[in-house]
């Protein structure tokens, strides 16, 4: 009996994530956001930059609301369908990115885009990693100190 609770443990471990958005800044301060959010309602905000020189998490949970929030947010980076790669980025811009993945019915799916690429990102794209990202950060906002 105490080993199938072990099993399911370690499985409930490695679960992948629910959706990943990371945000890579280049420039004289490169920082890279890193927001992912678990199938349990946890979300896990990891941010670095030269100037820091540390990873800094902060870590909260999404309520029954936020939760809802997410499965659209999920739903709505479904059905748009877009490729892999929404436009194209050359030396310093390909710095500059969005890369958001998530998990659909057991298939990860996942979509880059560069803030300065050619053509510019969809407006709906920016508008969708920026619901994630406000998502996150109520939840990390939230949280009780540790």
């Amino acid at each position: 009996m105490w080993l199938g609770v072990c099993v399911l443990f370690m499985q409930a471990l490695q679960t992948p994530p629910l959706a990943v958005v990371v945000r890579s800044e280049g420039g004289i301060n490169p920082s890279e956001e890193r927001v992912t959010f678990f199938h349990d309602g946890r979300v896990l905000v990891e941010s670095w930059s030269l100037a820091q020189r540390e990873k800094h998490q902060r870590s909260g949970r999404l309520d029954r609301q936020e939760v809802a929030r997410l499965s659209k947010l999920l739903s709505q980076a479904q059905r748009a369908g877009w490729p892999p790669t929404l436009n194209r980025a050359n030396g310093p811009q390909a710095a500059f990115a969005v890369t958001l993945t998530w998990l659909w019915q057991g298939k990860e799916k996942s979509v880059t885009g560069y803030t300065f690429g050619e053509p510019p990102l969809p407006y709906e794209f920016q508008k969708l990693a920026e619901g994630f990202l406000q998502l996150a950060g109520k939840a990390v906002e939230t949280a009780p100190p540790r």
